[in-house]
C-alpha cells in the first residue's frame, strides 16, 4: 500500500540509499513519511511534486495520479541506470588511455637519465689530465678498464645515443692512458739513479763535517778561570745542538739509502760500504764529543765551587763586625730599630748555615785532581770556624739588645704607672659616695671602667715585676738601681694604696646600691601588688552564668600561679630588708617602712582573693545544685516511668522476675535517697549563704521534686501491691492447673476405657478402677486446697478475683462427672479448659485479641491497673499548669528565662516519651506473640507425652491377650500394630512441627531483638544527627564532653547488642532455617544501620572539633585582644616614670614590659596560624568572621608594637638625657678636681732615681755591654 509513505521511501532508498535512512522510518507516522518521500524527490532528483501527503492518506487515493508519479520515478531511475552503464564503460576507455600515458611519461624519463648519464660519461672519458704518478696513472687505468666491462652497456642493449662519438672517446682515453704509464715508468728508473748519486753525495759531505768537528774536538782545551770555562761550555753546547741536527739528517740519509737498497736495482755492494763507514766514524765522534763535555763540567765545578767559597768567606767577615759592635741604642725606639735590624742578620746567618754545610758535599763532589787538593780543604775548614763565631757573637748581641729593651720598657711603664696610681689616689680621696640611686649607677659605671684600668695596670705592673725579675736573675749591670723602681711602684704609697682606697669606696657604693636597688625593688613589688589586687576586684564584677564562672576560674588559676611566683621574691625582698636593716641602723627605718607597706598590700591582695574564690566556689555550689538536681529530676522522671510500667505478668516466672526486678528498683531508689537528701541540704545551704538565685524558680522545681520523689514512693507501693496480687494469683493458676491436668487425664483414661469380655478382665478392670478411685481420693484433697485458696483470695480482694472465681467454677461438676462418667458420654471431644499457664492461642491464661471470647468459656480478660498512657496524660496536663504558672510570673522577675528554659525542657521530654510509648506497646504485642508460639509448642507436646502412658498401657494388654491366647489375639495385635505405627507417625509430625515452631519461635525474637535494636538506633540518630555546634567556647566544650560520653556509651552498648544479633543470625543461619534469605537481609539492614550511625557520630564529632576550633579561636582573639589591650593601658604608667625614678630603673621597667610583650608574639603567631588552617576549612560567613578577628587582633597587635616603639624611644631620649646629665656632673667634678690641682703651689717632683747617684742627663742610659 502506497499510503503509509514507504513505498515511496524505499524507491527512492532502493537506487539511492545516500539520500533516505529507511531504518528510521515508522509505520504510524505516515505523513510524516509522504512529505519525505516527496520534498526529497523534488529537491534532489528533480521530480515535480504531483500529490501531497493528503491526497495519498485518504481513505480511496487515486491510482491513477500515484501511478503516473511512479512512472516519472521510473523514468528518472531507468535513465540514471543506462547513464551509469556508459559511465562504466567510458571509465574503462579513460583508465586504459590513463595507463598508457603513465608508460609513455615513465619511458621518456628513462631515456632523458640515460641521454644525461651518456653525455656525463663521454666527458670524463675525455679528459686528459692524468696523474703526475706511476700508482696514479694505473689506479686510472684500472678504473677505466672496470667501466669499460661494467658500466658500459654491451652492444645489443646499446641505445641510439651510443655511436661513434662514444667510441671514439672511448678508444682515445685507452690510448692516452697507455701512453702515459710508458712516460711514468722510463720517468720512475730516471728517479732512482737520481736518488742514488744523491745519496753518495751527501755521504761524502757527512765525513767531510765529522772530520772537521774531530780536529776542532782535538784542539780545545778546559779553560783558565769559570768566564773562560762557561764561554767553552756555550761553545759546545752549539756544537751539540749541531750535532743533534746533524745526526737526523745522517738518519734521513741512511733511511734513503736502504729504500735504494730495497728496490734492488743497483749494485748493493758500495752504498752498504759506504753506509758502514759513516756510522763509525760517527760513533767516534759522539765519544769524542762526551769527553770533551765532562772535562768541561768538571771544570766549571771547580771554579764555581771556589768562587761561592771567596764570596761567603767575604760575607761572614762583613757579618762579623755587624755583630760584635758595642752600639746597643739609647733609649727604647733606638734599641728596637736595632733589635729589629739584628733579627734580619740572625735570620741571614742562619740562611747560610745550609750553604756553610753543604761545602762538605760540593767539595765530595768536585774531580779527584781538585778535591784531593790541600789548599782547598784547609779553606772549607776555615769558613765554617768564622761561621761559628759568627753565630756565637750574633746570639750573645741579640740577648744584650733584649736586656736594653727590657731596661727600657721597665722604666717607661714605671712611669706611666706611677702617673696613673697618683691621679687616682687623689680622685679616690675626693670623692664622697652619692646617697641618689643615678649618681650611685653613674659612680658604678666609673667605678666599672676603673676596674677595667686596674686591671690593666695590674698587668702592667705584673709584666715589670716578671722582667725585674728577670733582669736579676741574668745578673744585669743595673740590678740594684731596677729593684730600686720596683720597690718603691708596690710601696704602700703607690699600687698598694690605690688599690685599699678602690675596695673602700666600693664596699660603701655597694651599701648604697643595694638600698637604692632595694627600695626600687620594693616600690615595684608594691606596684605589681596593687595592680593584682586591682585585677580580682575587676574580675568579682562578671555575670554569674558558667561561662563567666569558668573564665573567672581560669583568671584565677593565672592569678595564683603569678601570686605563687612573686611570693618567693617577696619573702627574699623581706630578708634582704632585715640584713639591710641590720648592716645599717641608721637608715632602718627608711628600709623597713616600705617593706611593712609592701605586707600590707599582700594581705589586702590575699582577702580580696579569698573574697573572690569564696565567692567562686558558692557559684561552683549552685552550679553543681543545678547540675545535680537536673541530674535527679532525669532520674525520677526516667524512675516514675519505670515504676508506672503497666506490664502485666503472664506466667509465673515472668511474675517473680518483674518482683525481682521491683525489688532491684527499690534498691536503686534507697540509694538515691541519699542524693535527695543532699539537694536538700544544698538548697538549705544555699538559702543560709544568700546566694543570688531565682528563687520562685527553685522553690517552684523543690516542690516539685519533692512531690516528684513522695509520687515515686507511692507508685512504687502500689506497683508491688500489684505485683505481689499477679505473683499469688499465678501461684493459684499454678495450681489449678496441675488440678485440671490430673482430672483431664481421669476424664481421658474413664472415656477411653472399654468392658472387659472376659471375667479375668472383669476382675483386673475392677481392681484398676479401685486403684483409680484412691488415686482420685488423693486429687480431690488437692482440688480442694486450690478451692480454699481461690476462695482465700476472693476474700483478700485479690485483683484478679473474677479470674479466680471462673476458675473454681469448673471444679465441682468436675468430681461429679469422674464419679459418675455415664454422664459425660460426649466429654471426650470437650477440650480442656482454661488454666493459669495458657493453652494454645492464650498467653497467661488470657486469649488474644485475635480470638473470640466465647472459643474457651472459662477464660476471661485481664482488667489492666493504671495505665502509663494515663500517667504520660497527667503528667502533660501538669505541664500545661507549669505553663500558666510560667505565663503569670511578672517580666521583671529575678530567673523568669531559667524558668522558662526549665519548663521548656520538662515540655520537650513529655513529647519525646510520646514515641516510646507507641514502640513500647508494639514491642508488647511481639512479645505475646512470641509467648503464644511457645504456649503453643509446649501444649502440644505435653498432649503427645501424655498419650504415650497409654500407648504403653495399651501395649501391655496387647502382650497380656497373646500370652492367654485370647480368640481375637491377631485383630487385637493387628490393632496394636496400627496404633504403635500412628503413634511413631504423631511424634514424627510433632517433632517437625516442634522443629517449625522452635524456628518460628527464635524468628520472632530475633525479629523482636532487631526491631528494638533498629528502634535504639533511630533514637541514637536523633542525638547525633543534632545540628546544635555551641554558641560559644564553654557551651560548645560542655557539648562536646557530653557527645564524648554519648559517643563512648553508644559504641560499648551499640557493638554488644550488634554482636549479639550478629551471632543469633550467623547460629540461626548455620542451623538451617527456612527464612535464612530474610533473616540475613535482617542483618544487613541493622549493620547498615549501624554503620550510618557511626557514620553519623562520627560526622558528629568532627563537627563539634570544628566549631571547638572555631570557637576557640574566637576565644583566644578575645583573650589576646584584652592582653593587648591591658599592655596598652599599661603604657601611661611606664611613661609616667620619667621624672620619678632612674635611667636604669626606667629601662629595667621597659624591659620587663617589653618582655611581657614578647610572650604575645607566639600567641599572635598560633592566631595567625589558627586562622589560616581555618580559612582552608569555612568559606562564607565562618571566613570572614575569621578573617575579621584576624585583622582586628592584628591591627591592635601593629598599634601596641607602634605605641611600644615611641615608648622605647621615648625612655631611651629619657635615659640618654639623663645619662647626659649625670656625664656633665662628673665632668663639672672633674674640671673642679682640675682646678684646685693647677692652683696649688707644690712644685713638681720627678719619679726617677739617677744610677749610682750619676749626673749623667739621661739616667735611664745602658751602660755598655763591651
Amino acid at each position: 500500500s502506497w499510503r503509509d509513505g514507504l513505498a515511496f521511501n524505499a524507491l527512492i532508498h532502493k537506487h539511492r540509499p545516500d539520500l533516505i535512512d529507511f531504518h528510521k522510518l515508522t509505520k504510524s507516522n505516515a505523513t510524516y513519511n509522504l512529505q519525505q518521500a516527496f520534498n526529497t524527490a523534488e529537491q534532489q532528483l528533480g521530480l515535480s511534486k504531483l500529490l501531497d501527503p493528503e491526497d495519498v492518506s485518504m481513505e480511496d487515493p487515486d491510482e491513477k495520479s500515484i501511478i503516473t508519479y511512479v512512472v516519472s520515478f521510473y523514468h528518472y531511475f531507468s535513465k540514471m541506470k543506462a547513464l551509469a552503464v556508459e559511465g562504466k564503460r567510458i571509465g574503462k576507455v579513460l583508465d586504459q588511455a590513463m595507463e598508457i600515458e603513465a608508460i609513455i611519461e615513465r619511458y621518456e624519463v628513462l631515456a632523458a637519465e640515460l641521454l644525461t648519464w651518456i653525455q656525463h660519461t663521454i666527458t670524463i672519458i675525455s679528459n686528459q689530465k692524468f696523474a703526475n704518478s706511476l700508482t696514479g696513472v694505473q689506479q686510472q687505468l684500472q678504473a677505466f678498464t672496470a667501466f669499460c666491462i661494467l658500466e658500459k652497456p654491451i652492444n645489443s642493449m646499446s641505445p641510439k645515443g651510443w655511436g661513434p662519438p662514444c667510441r671514439k672517446a672511448e678508444h682515445e682515453r685507452e690510448v692516452s692512458l697507455r701512453n702515459e704509464l710508458i712516460r711514468q715508468e722510463k720517468r720512475k728508473e730516471l728517479e732512482d739513479s737520481r736518488q742514488l748519486w744523491a745519496f753518495f753525495q751527501e755521504m761524502e759531505e757527512a765525513e767531510a763535517w765529522i772530520r772537521e768537528k774531530e780536529q776542532i774536538l782535538a784542539a780545545k782545551t778546559c779553560g783558565r778561570d769559570l768566564s773562560s770555562v762557561l764561554t767553552l761550555t756555550n761553545k759546545h753546547k752549539s756544537m751539540l745542538g749541531e750535532l743533534g741536527s746533524r745526526r737526523a739528517l745522517l738518519h734521513q740519509t741512511m733511511k734513503r739509502g736502504e729504500q735504494i737498497l730495497a728496490k734492488k736495482r743497483f749494485s748493493p755492494g758500495g752504498i752498504q760500504e759506504k753506509m758502514r763507514e759513516v756510522r763509525l766514524r760517527w760513533k767516534k765522534l759522539e765519544e769524542v764529543t762526551g769527553l770533551h763535555q765532562q772535562r768541561l763540567q768538571e771544570a766549571l765545578n771547580f771554579f764555581q765551587f771556589s768562587t761561592e767559597t771567596d764570596d761567603l768567606v767575604a760575607w761572614l767577615q762583613d757579618t762579623y763586625r755587624i755583630v760584635s759592635s758595642d752600639d746597643f741604642g739609647h733609649d727604647d725606639y733606638s734599641t728596637q730599630a736595632l733589635l729589629r735590624k739584628h733579627r734580619a742578620v740572625v735570620e741571614e746567618v742562619e740562611k747560610h748555615q745550609a750553604a756553610v754545610l753543604a761545602l762538605r758535599k760540593q767539595l765530595a763532589l768536585l774531580a779527584p785532581e781538585h778535591r784531593q787538593g790541600v789548599d782547598m780543604q784547609i779553606r772549607v775548614v776555615e769558613v765554617e770556624q768564622l761561621y761559628g763565631e759568627v753565630a756565637e757573637v750574633a746570639v750573645l748581641r741579640q740577648q744584650w739588645l733584649q736586656d736594653a729593651l727590657a731596661v727600657y720598657r721597665m722604666f717607661s711603664e714605671v712611669h706611666a704607672c706611677e702617673v696613673w696610681v697618683g691621679e687616682k689616689e687623689q680622685w679616690l680621696e675626693r670623692m664622697e659616695v652619692p646617697e641618689e640611686l643615678d649618681e650611685v649607677e653613674v659612680v658604678q659605671h666609673r667605678f666599672e671602667s676603673l676596674d677595667q684600668e686596674m686591671n690593666s695596670v695590674m698587668g702592667r705592673i705584673l709584666d715589670v715585676n716578671q722582667v725585674v725579675q728577670q733582669l736579676v736573675d741574668r745578673g744585669h749591670p743595673s740590678s740594684e738601681e731596677v729593684r730600686s723602681c720596683q720597690d718603691h711602684l708596690n710601696s704602700r704609697y703607690g699600687w698598694n694604696r690605690v688599690v685599699e682606697l678602690v675596695e673602700h669606696k666600693k664596699n660603701q657604693l655597694s651599701s648604697v646600691l643595694k638600698i637604692q636597688n632595694y627600695l626600687l625593688e620594693c616600690s615595684e613589688m608594691k606596684a605589681q601588688v596593687q595592680e593584682k589586687r586591682k585585677a580580682i576586684e575587676a574580675t568579682q564584677s562578671g555575670g554569674s552564668n558558667l561561662g563567666d564562672m569558668l573564665a573567672l576560674q581560669r583568671r584565677l588559676s593565672t592569678m595564683e600561679a603569678a601570686l605563687v611566683v612573686l611570693e618567693p621574691r617577696l619573702v627574699e625582698l623581706q630578708r634582704e630588708g632585715e640584713a639591710l636593716a641590720a648592716s645599717h641602723p641608721g637608715r632602718a627605718l627608711e628600709i623597713l617602712l616600705p617593706l611593712e607597706q609592701i605586707s600590707e598590700e599582700w594581705e589586702a591582695l590575699k582577702r580580696v582573693l579569698q573574697g573572690c574564690e569564696d565567692s567562686l566556689i558558692i557559684a561552683g555550689r549552685l552550679q553543681q545544685f543545678i547540675q545535680d538536681l537536673d541530674n535527679f529530676l532525669s532520674w525520677l522522671v526516667k524512675t516514675q516511668a519505670a515504676v508506672a510500667s503497666e506490664e502485666v505478668p503472664d506466667s509465673l516466672a515472668e511474675a517473680e522476675r518483674l518482683l525481682n526486678q521491683h525489688a532491684a528498683l527499690k534498691e536503686e531508689i534507697n540509694g538515691y535517697e541519699e542524693d535527695y537528701a543532699k539537694i536538700q541540704a544544698a538548697s538549705d545551704l544555699l538559702a543560709l549563704e544568700e546566694t543570688e538565685v531565682p528563687y520562685l524558680s527553685l522553690q517552684q522545681w523543690l516542690q516539685k521534686l519533692d512531690a516528684g520523689w513522695g509520687k515515686l514512693l507511692q507508685s512504687w507501693e502500689t506497683r508491688r501491691e500489684v505485683l505481689v496480687q499477679s505473683h499469688v494469683f499465678h501461684l493459684f493458676l499454678q495450681d489449678v492447673q496441675q488440678c485440671e491436668t490430673s482430672l483431664y487425664n481421669q476424664e481421658s483414661t474413664l472415656v477411653h476405657a472399654e468392658l472387659p469380655d472376659t471375667v479375668e478382665g472383669v476382675s483386673n478392670a475392677i481392681k484398676k478402677h479401685k486403684d483409680f478411685t484412691t488415686t482420685m481420693d488423693l486429687n480431690l484433697q488437692k482440688i480442694q486446697l486450690a478451692l480454699q485458696a481461690g476462695e482465700s483470695l476472693q476474700h483478700q480482694g485479690n485483683l484478679y478475683s473474677d479470674r479466680v472465681a471462673e476458675a473454681m467454677e469448673t471444679h465441682p461438676g468436675a468430681d461429679s462427672q469422674l464419679r459418675f462418667p455415664g454422664t459425660a458420654g460426649t466429654a471426650g471431644t470437650t477440650p480442656p479448659p482454661c488454666s493459669g499457664a495458657g493453652g494454645p492461642g492464650e498467653v497467661g491464661g488470657c486469649p488474644l485479641p485475635s480470638q473470640s471470647p466465647v472459643s474457651h468459656p472459662g477464660a476471661c480478660p485481664c482488667p489492666p491497673p493504671q495505665t502509663m498512657e494515663s500517667q504520660v496524660e497527667e503528667w502533660y496536663k501538669e505541664v500545661g499548669e507549669l505553663q500558666v504558672q510560667a505565663a503569670a510570673l511578672p517580666a521583671q522577675a529575678a530567673g523568669r528565662q531559667a524558668v522558662g528554659e526549665r519548663q521548656s525542657a520538662v515540655g520537650t521530654r513529655i513529647v519525646r516519651l510520646i514515641e516510646p510509648l507507641k514502640e513500647r506497646r508494639r514491642i508488647l504485642l511481639a512479645s505475646k506473640e512470641v509467648h503464644q508460639v511457645s504456649h503453643e509448642l509446649e501444649d502440644e507436646v505435653q498432649t503427645v507425652e501424655n498419650y504415650e502412658e497409654t500407648i504403653a498401657q495399651l501395649s501391655r494388654q496387647c502382650r497380656a491377650l497373646l500370652e492367654l491366647g485370647h480368640p481375637q489375639s491377631e485383630q487385637v495385635s493387628r490393632r496394636q500394630s496400627q496404633v504403635d505405627r500412628l503413634y511413631v507417625s504423631l511424634k514424627d509430625l510433632v517433632e517437625e512441627r516442634k522443629a517449625k515452631l522452635e524456628q518460628q519461635y527464635w524468628l520472632y525474637q530475633l525479629n523482636r531483638e532487631v526491631d528494638e535494636l533498629e528502634h535504639w538506633i533511630a533514637e541514637k540518630e536523633v542525638v547525633a544527627g543534632s545540628p546544635e555546634l555551641g554558641q560559644d567556647f564553654e557551651h560548645v566544650t560542655l557539648l562536646q564532653e557530653k557527645f564524648l560520653e554519648f559517643a563512648s556509651e553508644t559504641g560499648s552498648v551499640g557493638q554488644e547488642r550488634i554482636t549479639a544479633v550478629n551471632q543469633m543470625v550467623d547460629e540461626l543461619i548455620d542451623y538451617g532455617h527456612t527464612d535464612a534469605a530474610t533473616i540475613a537481609e535482617w542483618k544487613d539492614g541493622v549493620n547498615e544501620a549501624w554503620a550510618d550511625l557511626l557514620e553519623l557520630m562520627e560526622t558528629r564529632a568532627q563537627m563539634l572539633a570544628a566549631s571547638h576550633e572555631l570557637h576557640k579561636f574566637f576565644n583566644d582573639c578575645k583573650e589576646v585582644l584584652g592582653q593587648i589591650e591591658e599592655k596598652r593601658q599599661r603604657l601611661p604608667e611606664l611613661a609616667a616614670r620619667e621624672g620619678r625614678t632612674s635611667a636604669g630603673a626606667l629601662q629595667r621597667a621597659l624591659g620587663a614590659f617589653e618582655h611581657d610583650v614578647e610572650v604575645l608574639v607566639t600567641q599572635v603567631r598560633q592566631l595567625q596560624e589558627g586562622a589560616a588552617q581555618l580559612r582552608t576549612l569555612y568559606a562564607g560567613d565562618n571566613a570572614e568572621a575569621i578573617a575579621g578577628r584576624e585583622q582586628e587582633v592584628l591591627r591592635a597587635w601593629k598599634e601596641l608594637l607602634a605605641a611600644c616603639e615611641e615608648c622605647r624611644l621615648h625612655v631611651a631620649s629619657v635615659a640618654d638625657k639623663i645619662r647626659f646629665i649625670g656625664t656633665m656632673r662628673d665632668l663639672l667634678t672633674w674640671m673642679d678636681g682640675v682646678l684646685c690641682q693647677i692652683g696649688t703651689r707644690e712644685k713638681p717632683r720627678t719619679t726617677f732615681w739617677p744610677i749610682h747617684g750619676a749626673k749623667d742627663p739621661d739616667p735611664y742610659r745602658v751602660p755598655s755591654m763591651a
